[in-house]
Protein backbone atom coordinates (compact mmCIF):
# COMPACT_ATOMS: atom_id res chain seq x y z
CA UNK A 1 0.00 0.00 0.00
CA UNK A 2 3.05 2.39 0.60
CA UNK A 3 4.21 1.44 -2.81
CA UNK A 4 0.89 2.97 -4.19
CA UNK A 5 0.43 5.96 -2.39
CA UNK A 6 4.99 7.06 -3.44
CA UNK A 7 3.82 6.36 -6.53
CA UNK A 8 0.56 8.66 -6.87
CA UNK A 9 2.55 10.81 -5.55
CA UNK A 10 5.09 10.86 -7.71
CA UNK A 11 2.65 11.33 -10.72
CA UNK A 12 1.21 14.17 -9.02
CA UNK A 13 4.33 15.71 -8.97
CA UNK A 14 5.38 15.05 -12.77
CA UNK A 15 1.61 16.29 -13.59
CA UNK A 16 2.85 19.61 -11.88
CA UNK A 17 6.17 19.73 -13.38
CA UNK A 18 4.12 18.93 -16.80
CA UNK A 19 2.11 22.21 -16.28
CA UNK A 20 5.57 24.43 -15.17
CA UNK A 21 6.46 23.21 -18.27
CA UNK A 22 3.71 25.16 -20.63
CA UNK A 23 3.85 28.21 -18.70
CA UNK A 24 7.74 28.64 -18.86
CA UNK A 25 7.39 27.86 -22.53
CA UNK A 26 4.59 29.93 -22.86
CA UNK A 27 6.94 32.57 -21.45
CA UNK A 28 9.51 32.28 -23.52
CA UNK A 29 7.54 33.22 -26.45
CA UNK A 30 6.51 36.94 -24.77
CA UNK A 31 9.55 39.37 -24.75
CA UNK A 32 8.15 41.02 -21.42
CA UNK A 33 8.00 38.10 -19.48
CA UNK A 34 10.39 36.89 -16.98
CA UNK A 35 10.12 33.32 -15.65
CA UNK A 36 9.96 34.55 -11.79
CA UNK A 37 6.51 36.35 -13.08
CA UNK A 38 4.83 32.66 -12.79
CA UNK A 39 5.33 32.21 -9.37
CA UNK A 40 4.66 33.86 -6.00
CA UNK A 41 6.34 35.99 -4.45
CA UNK A 42 6.50 40.04 -3.51
CA UNK A 43 9.44 40.65 -4.81
CA UNK A 44 7.97 40.60 -8.41
CA UNK A 45 6.00 44.26 -7.67
CA UNK A 46 9.22 45.53 -8.09
CA UNK A 47 10.83 43.81 -11.60
CA UNK A 48 10.40 45.96 -14.73
CA UNK A 49 7.58 45.06 -17.14
CA UNK A 50 5.92 42.87 -14.74
CA UNK A 51 2.61 45.17 -14.22
CA UNK A 52 2.39 44.75 -18.13
CA UNK A 53 2.80 40.96 -17.68
CA UNK A 54 -0.18 40.91 -15.00
CA UNK A 55 -2.32 42.12 -17.37
CA UNK A 56 -1.84 39.96 -20.04
CA UNK A 57 -0.88 36.77 -18.54
CA UNK A 58 -4.15 34.97 -18.28
CA UNK A 59 -4.39 35.78 -22.20
CA UNK A 60 -1.17 34.12 -23.12
CA UNK A 61 -1.28 30.86 -20.65
CA UNK A 62 -4.59 30.37 -21.50
CA UNK A 63 -3.92 30.75 -25.74
CA UNK A 64 -0.62 28.23 -25.12
CA UNK A 65 -1.47 26.42 -22.50
CA UNK A 66 -4.89 25.27 -22.86
CA UNK A 67 -6.16 21.74 -22.83
CA UNK A 68 -9.19 20.21 -24.39
CA UNK A 69 -8.63 18.23 -27.62
CA UNK A 70 -6.24 16.63 -29.81
CA UNK A 71 -4.58 20.28 -31.39
CA UNK A 72 -4.01 21.76 -27.68
CA UNK A 73 -0.52 23.65 -28.57
CA UNK A 74 1.23 22.03 -25.47
CA UNK A 75 1.07 17.92 -25.25
CA UNK A 76 0.55 17.32 -21.28
CA UNK A 77 1.30 13.42 -22.25
CA UNK A 78 0.03 11.08 -19.62
CA UNK A 79 -0.82 13.93 -17.90
CA UNK A 80 -3.50 15.47 -20.08
CA UNK A 81 -5.92 13.80 -17.57
CA UNK A 82 -4.73 15.57 -14.53
CA UNK A 83 -4.42 18.96 -15.65
CA UNK A 84 -7.79 18.99 -17.37
CA UNK A 85 -9.65 17.60 -14.29
CA UNK A 86 -7.72 20.78 -12.57
CA UNK A 87 -6.40 18.50 -9.34
CA UNK A 88 -2.58 19.97 -9.91
CA UNK A 89 -4.28 23.42 -9.46
CA UNK A 90 -6.47 25.29 -6.90
CA UNK A 91 -7.86 28.84 -6.90
CA UNK A 92 -8.19 28.74 -2.97
CA UNK A 93 -5.42 26.58 -1.08
CA UNK A 94 -7.66 26.70 2.37
CA UNK A 95 -10.80 25.01 0.46
CA UNK A 96 -9.22 22.19 -1.01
Amino acid sequence: MLGSHITGSVWYLLAIERNDRCWRDACKGVEICQTQFLYCGSSNKRVPNYDEWRNISMSVLKTNCFIGDDNSPFNYGIFSQAIESNIVASIDFFLS
